[in-house]
């Protein structure tokens, strides 16, 4: 009853398990996702750096 008389009918909604809009989000969150696809997005772009390097080395041989 509390969620009900605080937040009406969308208080009762369960929320549970789903990830929140962008636009639901705070900027610290946003931030936080934001940073973690940018560390992925450069781990692939070092591996790839490294991928380039062995084949150069392997074409030397």
């Amino acid at each position: 009853m509390k969620k009900y008389d605080s937040d009406g009918d969308e208080g009762l909604i369960d929320k549970r398990g789903r990830h929140k809009l962008d636009d639901e989000v705070d900027e610290l969150e946003r931030l936080r996702r934001e940073n973690v696809r940018l560390k992925r997005q450069l781990e692939e772009k070092d591996m790839t750096v490294e991928l380039l390097k062995k084949v150069k080395e392997f074409g030397r041989m």
